[in-house]
């Protein structure tokens, strides 16, 4: 039960099964549910809300339940906290009621880590005191300061005064997050049972850790998502990440690996909680590349660290309470040193992981193809991303990859 929508117009939607058979909506017959009985992804064109509106009408229209359509996307109504960048966290400290001292002698459970470079003031706050604020307090909050050059760095030291919770390391200069000494300090300072990441202009809900950590107890699973809002900084949209269900659920098996090649199962690493051990092994195998260059290109875009993880994985839970605030802003990015090519580089990655895995090579395809649209209807000016590096694009797996007829629809655009 897998379908997914390529790139389309409404008079020619494509839409491909994981056996590989396609089929256009115009030619379908009208006991259409009787005759594809399948689950509907519908990915915006651009990541904008009101693109899917005409395709889920039409799906409805001819008999699906709209509980079958993945809609990754939606509007909703939710206060989004805003802290500008003169914001002073005194109101914060003033109130707060941890004890260094004894904080000092309680064993940690879980960690959140956050690597941050140049993050506004007021977005850094607000992330550090959505951490601190967590009705489970049983934690550790590790910051990796990237090398930034604003002060992030003392505003950080502002909030380490009252809560020992906090670990801070700062690197002396920008490196990409798959760097060898960042990783290896990611992990020496991962010691709990449960980890998570958030990045430093995005924020958790007071009762993250709390659920997510009930859930992975009561359903014995590796791995638990969150509902997350994704709002653009600037206000022109707002949306949900990913699906409602109407309640929590526990997959395994073929149906993991279906969700995640549906994008149920999303492929960003933060919204997340994982077991420590398995999050660990990832990082062992990026440190286990033979080169920096290789570990860059394979592990830049975490879709390649969440496939990797969704294998891994024996069960996960899907939380569906909305519990995960991200930003979408200009120049959103822990590196300053992103490219297109490093990105598409990670997609290759996945895809030939999921092979090795013995997905069944039309539903890696299906995931494939839902990566590329993402990477080649991305307004690169909103990620910083520079334009594709010759060399990059040169590699050998890449190159190979990109001659595929998978990659045709998307040759000769506006990315080359």
């Amino acid at each position: 039960k897998a379908t997914y929508p390529g790139r389309w117009n409404i008079t020619n939607l494509e839409v491909r099964d994981t056996n590989g058979h396609t089929a256009c909506l115009k030619d379908f017959q009208e006991d259409f549910e009787t005759v594809y009985p399948w689950y509907y992804t519908v990915d915006p064109e651009g990541y904008h809300v009101d693109n899917q509106a005409p395709v889920i009408q039409y799906l409805t229209e001819k008999g699906i339940d709209e509980k079958n359509i993945i809609c990754p996307f939606r509007k909703v109504d939710k206060e989004i906290r805003i802290l500008e960048d003169d914001y002073e966290p005194k109101c914060y400290l003033k109130d707060s009621k941890r004890n260094r001292k004894e904080q000092a002698d309680v064993i940690p459970e879980a960690t959140i880590f956050t690597i941050l470079y140049n993050t506004p003031k007021g977005m850094l706050c607000r992330t550090i005191e959505s951490v601190l604020k967590q009705s489970f307090e049983n934690f550790t909050y590790l910051i990796i300061d990237n090398g930034s050059t604003d002060a992030s760095a003392d505003t950080i030291r502002q909030y380490m005064k009252i809560d020992a919770r906090i670990t801070y390391i700062r690197l002396e200069k920008n490196v990409p997050w798959t760097e060898k000494g960042l990783l290896t300090k990611l992990k020496d300072n991962i010691k709990t049972t449960y980890v998570a990441m958030v990045d430093s202009d995005d924020y958790y809900e007071p009762d993250f850790l709390e659920k997510t950590i009930s859930i992975s107890r009561a359903d014995a699973s590796d791995m638990v998502q969150v509902n997350t809002l994704t709002y653009a900084h600037e206000g022109f949209r707002y949306s949900y990440f990913t699906h409602y269900f109407g309640r929590n659920i526990c997959i395994e098996g073929d149906k993991k690996k279906n969700y995640f090649m549906l994008r149920i199962l999303c492929v960003p690493v933060w919204g997340k909680l994982y077991k420590s051990d398995l999050f660990k092994e990832l990082i062992d195998m990026m440190l286990d590349c033979e080169t920096e260059y290789d570990r860059d290109c394979n592990f830049c875009l975490d879709i390649s660290w969440m496939t990797y993880m969704a294998l891994a994985c024996n069960r996960v839970s899907l939380c569906d309470d909305l519990l995960h605030i991200r930003t979408w802003r200009p120049g959103s990015s822990e590196h300053s040193d992103n490219h297109s090519s490093k990105w598409l580089s990670s997609i290759v990655w996945s895809f030939e992981h999921l092979r090795k895995n013995d997905v069944e090579y039309e539903a890696a395809q299906v995931f494939e193809e839902a990566a590329l649209m993402w990477l080649f209807s991305l307004p690169r000016e909103e990620y910083s991303l520079s334009d594709f590096r010759k060399g990059d694009i040169d590699n050998k797996r890449v190159a190979d990859f990109l001659n595929r007829p998978v990659c045709d629809k998307y040759r000769g655009n506006q990315h080359g």
